[in-house]
């Protein structure tokens, strides 16, 4: 399920919002899913699973790690 950030208003609230909202998320959303669908992702052979706990500091970052991208039609 995703949570909705209270926080985080893109589209702005209330009266003045942006009408566009619903279509810009499903258009997204079928962006997303596309690539999903089209591309297979996995670490990069012989590196290690990357730490996914949290760091402590001024802004939270996810330490760096390769990635390998494969295209489904190709495989």
């Amino acid at each position: 399920a995703v949570r909705k950030d209270e926080r985080l208003i893109p589209f702005f609230t209330g009266k003045r919002s942006c009408p566009a909202e619903s279509l810009a998320n499903t258009e997204f959303f079928l962006f997303f899913t596309g690539i999903l669908q089209k591309f297979a992702f996995g670490l990069s052979p012989g590196s290690p699973k990357p730490y996914l706990g949290q760091r402590a500091g001024f802004i939270l970052k996810p330490p760096d790690h390769k990635l390998v991208v494969i295209d489904r039609e190709a495989s």
